[in-house]
This record gives structure tokens, C-alpha cells and sequence, in this order.
């Protein structure tokens, strides 16, 4: 999550650039024609002799009287002065380079109306920061993010009275977390991410009453999360997501009134969330994942009605999940995957979650049944429960969820049919993952599941009778039924099925390994449109292999080992050019292997032990007559 925050995060970052060029353009010379100052086109030119080579083109255009022309220079609309210098990348056009080499010059110092530097994503600009840059007394933007500035982040920019938003990250400053920020009290916004200091976040950060944003993002910090930090009244986001930070999460973090996101995933912190966390009544997004924080989920997180994000995956949390999550009507997201300790059952209550979309308890030890309220749950998209111990029936309301696309609920302990009411209103599922439970049938229409491409049944308790619904699903691409105790002929629906074509969601399946069906496969399978993937392994099949399976142009795996089938091998094998995993052995069969691709792709493994009667290579020759 804190991955895609951080991309969201470039995308805003682009857009509030674009948008402060465009202002900054509208009070730009370039509207009014007065010339800048001799004084501010000298300093920019002292800049441009600090960079040594220019692979964007930007500077190329700095070569005219009036600098408020230039790329990236923008102008008081009435006084001339140069207000701006915002050469960032992220405006650029992918086509053309974005890099920069060389230093900073101290000329810079020499803009002293300059109210936003931003020098982002050039890569190469390194060296010092210069001194002179405390000259800028207007400065409110100051963004030197993804260069290669180095040193120690110097404390003369504590001289720089009306800077806002600071934004260093991704540069090669060393040396202690600088201390003397918190003497910055105009700041609004602090980034330090991807950095390397040494020792921790210094307390001081807590005087900075105006901060709305501090991100640390796998900045190396040593030491715990200072207490100060819950001075910060008008914080509203504070991500610390992989930064070396350890012990426990104070208390006094929840006591920041204005926070609206808190991310310290992949972190070294421990202990249990604190109570004090119900206070914050303006939180929307929780994400601690991936930590050592133990103990059971405070019931007073349900008192925070703006909550959208719950992530808390991957911790060591325990006990139950509580009821009062069921008051978060505002709530879209709720993972608390891998939380082995977690037990109980999904309350009741959740079926008042009307706007979550995702739903992840997997890999938990949740019991007990499915909530039957769980239909309420109108908005959900995907719901994964899978690796616990839920027993009982599929409530009927299930499927009222019309906007499920994906349902994993494997490795459970679910019992009896899936219910008639399952079909009526799953117009959007896409994957159903019911395999190792109890399972005992589907309805015998499913025609309603008009989306429906991936399903997986394996390890359940069914018979060929109280599957044949199946055969009504429109769209199939996947069908997996291993290892569900399937006995009799080989149902003939399968062999005329429709399979979807392959995509990068769907692999073209039948899967009817580990059963006992019986009979000889019918030649009607080398119809079945799409096949990719074909294991009927491990069953009690007889006869030989129908030569229409080399039909199956598309066919890269076929399991037809441990059966008692017999005869020779088709020759109409030499049309599958895809086929890249072939396996007959332990069956009958006899003759001569084809001396052909595919099959003189494959080792020894694939055609023995078992089948005697084979000769050929890879096998021993064939005796001559």
C-alpha cells in the first residue's frame, strides 16, 4: 500500500507542479512583456554555468535578453522579477531526456524574489548545497528531490524565514537527522525520504506547529518515534513507512486532531496500537502492516467514522476482530491478512460495511460461519478469507454482492452446496476460489454468472452428478476439479466445453487430476476451444489417446500419467509446436515413439516408469522383428 501511495504520490506531485507553473505563468513577464532584471538574468546564467552538461535541452533557450522567455523561469507580471526556476522533470515530455549535470551555483542566492526553486528528478545535479542559498528571504517552495547532493543538510537553510514545503529525499546527504529543522516553524511540509542518518528523529520536529506533512519514507533512522510528535495539531499525514524506527507507537499520537493519514508500514515497532488511536476522528487511511506490533485491535477504532483504509496485515495481532469495525460505513479497504492469532468469527456487524470494496482476512484464525448479513455488503469487490477455519453452509445472501469481481475463500472448512441464491445477482465475478473445503455441488444453472472465467474447486467432496452446472457457465476459462472424489465415466459436458481464450488472467484449463473417472477420453476433448492446460492425471482412465487431441494447437501441458491407458502414441501430436510439458507414464501403452517433435523434446520421465511396450528414444530401441 505504501508502494502505491508513493505512486499516487508522483502523480499529485506532477499535477501541483503543472498547476504552480501555471500560476506562476499567469504573473510571468510572458503576459506583459517587462524585461527582467540585469541582475536576476546574470544569477540564472551563473546557474547555468554550474551544470556541465544538459541533457534535457532546457537551458538551450537561455540565451536571449529577456530571461522570463526561458524554460522554466517564471516572473513577477509587474515588477520583471524572477519569481521562479522550476525545471523539474515531471513537466517534461517522456520523449526527451531530464537529466542534468553538474552543481548548484551560489549565484542562485542572487534571486531574492525567488519564491519556489524546484530542481526535482534531474539526477545529476550534485555537490554542497551553497550558502547563499539563505539569501532567498522569500522562498516558500524549496524541492531538490532525486539529484545527488551530498554533505550534511546544512543549518543555514533555518535562516530561510518563509519556506513552506522542504523536500530533500532521494539526494546523498549524510550525517545526524538534522535537529535544527524544528526551528523552522513556517514549514508545512517536510520530505526526507530515502535517506541514510545517523541516529534518530530528533524531538525538536514537535515545535513545528504549522507542519501538515511529514514523510519519511525509507529514510534509515535509528530509535523510536519521539512523544513531541503529538504536539503537531495541524498534522495531517504522517508516513514513516520503512524507516528504521523502533519500539513502541506513543501514546500521544493519538491526540492529533487533524490527522487524515498515518502510515508506519514495514517498520520496526512492536508493542499493541494504543487506545488513545479512537481519538482520532479525522483519520481516513491506517496502514501499519508488515510490523511487530502485537495484541488485540482496540474495539475504539470503530469511533472513527471516516476511516476508508484499514490496513493492519502481516503483524502479530490476537483475539478477536471487533464489532464496533462494523460501524465504519465510510470503510472501503479492511486487510488484516496474517495475523495468525487473530480468532473468532467475522462478526455480524460487517454487513453494515456498505462501501467496502476488498475485504482481506486470509491466512488468520478466523471460525465460524460466514455472516449471514454478509449481503450487505454491497459495494465489495474482493474478498479473500482464505487459510482459516470458516465452517458451515455459503449464506444464500452471498449473491446479492453484484459488484464481486474475485471470491477466495479456499482452504476453509465450508460445507454443503454452493446455494441456488449464489447465481443471482454475481454478474461480475471473475475468480471463485472454493477449492480445499467441503464443498458438495453447485446449483445447476449458473448461467447468471456471465463474467465467471476462473473457477477452482479441487479438494472438495463432490460427484459428477452435483457438478454439472458448471456446463451452463458462458464465459469458463478455468476449470479446476482435482482431487474431489469424482467417480464414473468421463462426463461427456467437459469434453464440449468452450474454453475463453488465454490472457494474462486466464490460462485456458481443465484440471480433472486425482479422481477416479473411468471409460476412455472421448474424442470429442481435441474440440474444446482455447485448451492450454490439460491434467487427467491419476485417474482410473482406459483406452487409447485420441488422436483429435492434436487438434489442440494451443496445448502446453498435457498430464495423462497414472491411468491404465493403452496403445501407441498419436502421430497427430506433431501439430502441438506449443506443447512444453508432456507426461504418459505409468499406463500401458506400447509402439514406438515418434521420432518427431514434440515428442523427441522430452526426457525419460515422461513416458516411464510404466508402459513397457514403449520403445524408442529416449526409451531403449525397439526390438527388430
Amino acid at each position: 500500500m505504501g508502494g502505491t501511495n508513493r505512486n499516487s504520490g508522483l502523480g499529485i506531485r506532477a499535477c501541483l507542479a503543472m498547476l504552480i507553473s501555471q500560476v506562476l505563468a499567469f504573473y510571468s513577464i510572458k503576459v506583459t512583456g517587462v524585461p527582467c532584471p540585469a541582475v536576476d538574468r546574470e544569477a540564472l546564467l551563473g546557474f547555468k554555468a554550474g551544470i556541465s552538461s544538459d541533457e534535457s535541452g532546457r537551458l538551450a533557450t537561455w540565451n536571449t535578453t529577456n530571461c522570463c522567455t526561458w524554460e522554466g523561469v517564471s516572473c513577477n507580471v509587474t515588477t520583471g522579477r524572477v519569481i521562479g526556476l522550476n525545471l523539474t522533470s515531471h513537466l517534461r515530455s517522456p520523449f526527451f531526456g531530464d537529466s542534468m549535470t553538474g552543481v548548484l551555483s551560489p549565484s542562485i542566492g542572487d534571486l531574492q524574489e525567488l519564491q519556489i526553486l524546484d530542481l526535482t528528478d534531474l539526477h545529476e545535479i550534485g555537490g554542497e548545497l551553497p550558502e547563499s542559498l539563505a539569501k532567498l528571504s522569500k522562498l516558500k517552495h524549496l524541492i531538490l528531490s532525486s539529484n545527488n547532493f551530498n554533505g550534511t543538510i546544512p543549518s543555514f537553510l533555518v535562516r530561510l524565514p518563509k519556506v513552506e514545503l522542504l523536500e530533500l529525499d532521494r539526494n546523498a546527504f549524510t550525517g545526524p537527522f538534522p535537529e535544527f529543522l524544528g526551528e523552522i516553524k513556517s514549514l508545512r511540509e517536510l520530505r526526507l525520504s530515502y535517506l541514510h542518518f545517523d541516529g534518530g528523529i530528533p524531538s525538536s520536529l514537535g515545535n513545528l506547529v504549522n507542519l501538515h506533512k511529514l514523510e519519511l519514507i525509507e529514510t534509515y533512522v535509528t530509535g523510536g518515534i519521539p512523544a513531541s510528535l503529538g504536539k503537531l495539531k495541524n498534522l495531517k499525514h504522517l508516513n514513516l513507512e520503512s524507516s528504521g524506527i523502533t519500539g513502541a507507537i506513543p501514546s500521544e499520537l493519538g491526540f492529533l486532531p487533524n490527522l487524515q493519514t498515518l502510515d508506519l508500514s514495514r517498520t520496526g515497532i512492536s508493542g499493541s496500537l494504543p487506545d488513545t488511536f479512537g481519538h482520532l476522528t479525522s483519520l481516513e487511511q491506517l496502514s501499519i502492516t508488515d510490523t511487530k506490533i502485537s495484541g488485540s485491535i482496540p474495539p475504539s477504532l470503530g469511533n472513527l467514522t471516516k476511516l476508508q483504509t484499514i490496513l493492519l496485515n502481516n503483524n502479530d495481532l490476537k483475539g478477536k476482530i471487533p464489532e464496533s469495525l462494523g460501524h465504519l460505513t465510510n470503510l472501503k479497504q479492511l486487510s488484516l491478512y496474517g495475523n495468525s492469532r487473530l480468532t473468532g468469527s467475522i462478526p455480524e456487524t460487517f454487513g453494515s460495511l456498505s462501501s467496502l470494496q476488498e475485504l482481506d482476512l486470509s491466512s488468520c484464525s478466523i471460525s465460524g460461519p460466514l455472516p449471514q448479513s454478509i449481503g450487505g455488503m454491497s459495494s465489495l469487490q474482493h474478498i479473500r478469507v482464505t487459510f482459516n477455519s470458516i465452517t458451515g453452509p455459503i449464506p444464500d445472501s452471498f449473491g446479492l454482492l453484484s459488484n464481486l469481481f474475485n471470491a477466495d475463500m479456499a482452504y476453509n472448512l465450508l460445507s454443503g452446496p454452493v446455494p441456488d441464491g449464489f447465481t443471482r445477482n454475481l454478474t461480475n465475478l471473475f475468480f471463485l476460489y472454493l477449492d480445499h473445503n467441503n464443498i458438495t455441488g453447485v446449483p445447476s444453472d449458473l448461467s447468471n454468472l456471465k463474467s465467471l472465467q476462473i473457477v477452482y474447486l479441487d479438494n472438495n467432496d463432490l460427484s459428477l452428478g452435483t457438478i454439472k452446472g458448471l456446463a451452463t457457465l458462458p464465459k469458463l476459462g478455468e476449470l479446476h476439479l482435482s482431487s474431489c472424489g469424482l467417480a464414473g465415466p468421463f462426463p461427456k459436458w467437459v469434453a464440449e466445453l468452450q474454453l475463453q481464450e488465454s490472457t494474462d488472467e486466464v490460462d485456458p484449463t481443465i484440471s480433472l487430476s486425482y479422481n477416479a473417472l473411468t471409460g476412455s477420453i472421448p474424442p470429442e476433448l481435441g474440440n474444446v476451444s482455447n485448451l492450454e492446460y490439460l491434467a487427467l492425471n491419476n485417474n482410473k482412465l482406459s483406452g487409447s489417446i485420441p488422436a483429435t487431441l492434436g487438434n489442440l494447437l494451443g496445448l502446453e501441458i498435457i498430464n495423462l500419467s497414472s491411468n491404465v491407458l493403452s496403445g501407441s502414441l498419436p502421430t497427430s501430436f506433431s501439430q502441438l509446436e506449443s506443447l512444453r510439458f508432456f507426461n504418459v507414464s505409468y499406463n500401458r501403452l506400447s509402439g514406438q515413439i515418434p521420432q518427431e517433435a514434440p515428442y523427441t523434446s522430452f526426457g525419460v520421465s515422461s513416458y516411464a516408469p510404466g508402459n513397457p511396450g514403449l520403445c524408442g528414444s529416449p526409451l531403449p530401441p525397439c526390438k527388430s522383428r
